[in-house]
């Protein structure tokens, strides 16, 4: 069990710090994607919108002026400062006397000659690598198309991007100076709990401190506490096994040694003893020889991992038991029913309990079995089982005071019943009274 602990604390006290760090690098990647992401967006939006608000106001100066020479035309374009890139205009005028007329800002031609539209976009376009906005206006007969440059827009983007790596950079070389002291804070419950675990005595039913903070270390800290108990709970139910065990071969050992002594002292002197003392080597022979195949039993059905359930006929199993069991007494069968459970266990469960009626029952009584669906029931008339015997009675080894010594037993075949019982999902129930004691066995649920 220690030996488990010490590596869980290991595991957990050298992955902690690694797990801190490695999240705070990935919580500070984030923020800062996060945070630049919503500021490119926002100056984004801000640029597109200014954009549009002066592509607006050009558009309305435009088509509120009447053109009807180049002069007037040039003189416009010189008046609002279209000699640049960052505008291009094109206009068709419908003139009745001439006709249609075309007008062009500067370099308007050779830009609608090699402008393309951006994935299909009607709005924008791109050429020389800048990106144009685009729009257009018709009235009285006229027809307006203007292209504002996106090139302020695009330039704030880049700054933005540059300065937001920039950040991400100088964060990231930074981070060891403030991560570590923030890990270790963090990590200091973790260690706290490491420190527990290494004073820990051996064979020790103590658990650890649990923290209040964080969360997730007070949480850690009482499943541990529950593995602890549980572990040496288990621990100690296999010792008392193996003591109580011993406990049980040593008392038949030491009586044959006895006797084997009393037969090469005495033997020879006095015959008549050799078969009396051969009687007790046998019975205790025998009762070596049932403690240990109920010890077989258990460990079989604690390592058997699969059970073969199916639906029992009640009382065609009870009528095979008794007809292979010696039992004195007269016995009453009442009733039919079945129940779901593997055969070898619920074979197991019925002949214990028909073995210990037969053995605590007196031998002019009856015995008396009652079978419905999903149900067992047998009742003896033999001596009554105090409630606090009751309260033991699946324990392994155990037997009560007022049969210890008289009756003979392992104390292993009722604690073969709960744990068979346990694995075929099936209840057991004990009744007893100055009359009659009863054991059922029920199945709640199928």
């Amino acid at each position: 069990m220690r030996t488990f602990v010490k590596r869980v604390q290991a595991y957990l006290n050298q992955s902690y710090m690694q797990i801190l760090r490695i999240n705070f690098i990935l919580i500070i990647t984030a923020v800062t994607f996060i945070f630049g992401l919503l500021i490119s967006l926002a100056l984004t939006r801000q640029a597109i919108m200014t954009t549009k608000n002066n592509n607006a106001i050009y558009m309305r100066l435009l088509t509120e002026t009447v053109f009807t020479n180049d002069r007037e035309w040039n003189w416009w374009i010189l008046k609002h400062g279209m000699k640049h890139k960052q505008l291009y205009v094109y206009i068709n005028i419908a003139d009745g006397k001439k006709g249609v007329v075309d007008y062009y800002s500067p370099r308007t031609e050779k830009f609608l000659s090699q402008a393309k539209k951006v994935l299909g976009s009607k709005r924008y376009y791109r050429y020389q690598g800048n990106y144009y906005y685009y729009t257009s206006a018709k009235r009285y007969g006229n027809r307006y198309y203007m292209w504002w440059s996106m090139t302020g827009v695009i330039d704030i983007l880049k700054d933005v991007l540059i300065v937001i790596l920039a950040v991400w950079l100088l964060l990231i070389i930074t981070s060891p100076f403030y991560i570590e002291p923030i890990a270790k804070r963090l990590a200091q419950p973790i260690q706290d709990l490491d420190n527990n675990v290494n004073k820990l005595p051996k064979e020790t039913q103590k658990t650890l401190s649990v923290p209040a903070w964080p969360h997730e270390v007070h949480d850690l800290t009482e499943n541990f506490n529950h593995l602890l108990v549980r572990l040496y709970q288990q621990n100690q139910k296999e010792k008392d096994f193996v003591n109580n065990a011993a406990h049980e071969l040593k008392t038949p050992i030491a009586t044959i040694k006895s006797h084997v002594q009393l037969i090469k002292r005495r033997g020879k002197t006095n015959p008549q003893i050799i078969d009396k003392s051969l009687t007790y080597i046998a019975s205790e022979v025998e009762h070596m020889n049932q403690l240990i195949e109920e010890l077989l039993i258990l460990a079989r059905t604690a390592q058997k991992l699969e059970l073969q359930k199916e639906k029992l006929d009640l009382e065609v199993l009870t009528f095979e038991l008794l007809e292979s069991l010696p039992l004195k007494q007269k016995i009453k069968v009442i009733g039919q029913g079945s129940i779901l459970a593997d055969r070898e266990a619920l074979r197991h469960i019925l002949e214990n309990l028909l073995t210990n009626a037969g053995k605590y029952a007196p031998a002019d009584s009856e015995i008396e079995i009652t079978i419905a669906e999903r149900s067992w029931t047998i009742t003896n008339h033999g001596p009554m089982i105090n409630e606090n015997d009751q309260a033991h009675l699946f324990e392994r080894f155990f037997r009560g005071a007022d049969v210890r010594g008289k009756i003979k037993g392992t104390g292993l075949g009722l604690a073969i019943v709960a744990q068979l019982a346990h694995r075929n999902a099936l209840k057991v129930e004990v009744t007893s009274t100055r009359k009659a004691t009863s054991f059922t066995i029920v199945q709640s649920e199928i």
